[in-house]
């Protein structure tokens, strides 16, 4: 999915954090400058077994300052949040409010739901039932992989919540 964007210092910065039984920051938006590269560190970000933490990750996203300038956080640009949940986390009653923080902070949170996942929790995560998608598995994720583009752009276009 990076390849379809334009990753840059000026334009569009990724960042990773990964979930688990202690979520762990796998890199920053200011961490690489090409679609290539993400792409890359993407593939090779080590799989962490345990518990899907989510409450947790999110709160590190917060804690830890993702989008601010020192990490690559740019103050006028679009911040949005991808989250992709392939089961449950273990506290669907912490992950929620913590995802409305993350979103009363000026992100935009879009959920990719793999598997079967309640899409009322995928909209909580969310908080709009426009940036929530999903897929009965990863094989067929590529099928929305145009209209996650198209939201994801249109996204960047409107001012911070």
């Amino acid at each position: 999915m990076t390849s379809m964007f334009t990753v840059s210092p000026k334009f569009v910065q990724v960042g990773a954090v990964l979930v688990s039984t202690k979520p762990k920051t796998a890199f920053n938006l200011n961490t690489y400058s090409s679609g290539s590269a993400v792409a890359k560190a993407l593939r090779e970000a080590e799989y962490l077994k345990g518990n899907k933490e989510l409450d947790d990750a999110i709160e590190s996203i917060i804690t830890q300052g993702l989008y601010t300038t020192a990490k690559g956080g740019r103050d006028r640009a679009a911040r949005i949040a991808v989250i992709l949940i392939d089961g449950p986390p273990t506290d669907w009653a912490r992950t929620l409010p913590l995802a409305k923080r993350l979103r009363n902070e000026g992100v935009r949170v879009v959920t990719i739901g793999i598997g079967n996942i309640q899409m009322k929790k995928l909209t909580g995560l969310s908080g709009n039932t426009e940036y929530v998608f999903a897929s009965p598995s990863y094989e067929l994720l590529k099928f929305t992989k145009e209209l996650m583009y198209q939201t994801l752009c249109e996204a960047t276009k409107l001012p911070r919540p």
